[in-house]
């Protein structure tokens, strides 16, 4: 696959896995609010901007490794800005800003 198409028939996606692809642009995934998890790793995707056309608020989980974007020194900063819903980029899982709010992890652990 190399473009992204015909997606807007399925608003109701959770989980769209496209890894290892010939993707170059993420586009034409608007419509899918209802997104969770985007797998978009191993692609040629190389514009963070790209990432605007996510508009699911509810996305959690957002792998991009092996795509141009992931060799910037800042890439995890500026995925994290732009879609600040996520709790995973990637391998590495971020705490809910509520919960740190409560307590530091390892607080919380020490009273289970």
């Amino acid at each position: 696959i190399q473009k992204i198409d015909g997606l807007s028939y399925v608003p109701q996606l959770k989980v769209l896995d496209l890894g290892g692809n010939q993707i170059k642009k993420l586009e034409n995934i608007e419509d899918l609010v209802n997104l969770e998890e985007l797998w978009m790793n191993n692609n040629f995707l190389s514009d963070f901007r790209d990432l605007d056309c996510i508009k699911a608020k509810g996305l959690k989980t957002i792998y991009l490794e092996q795509n141009p974007l992931s060799k910037d020194p800042d890439y995890e900063k500026k995925v994290l800005q732009a879609l600040p819903s996520v709790r995973q980029l990637d391998a590495d899982v971020y705490e809910d800003p509520v919960d740190e709010a409560k307590a530091p992890a390892s607080e919380e652990q020490g009273n289970m």
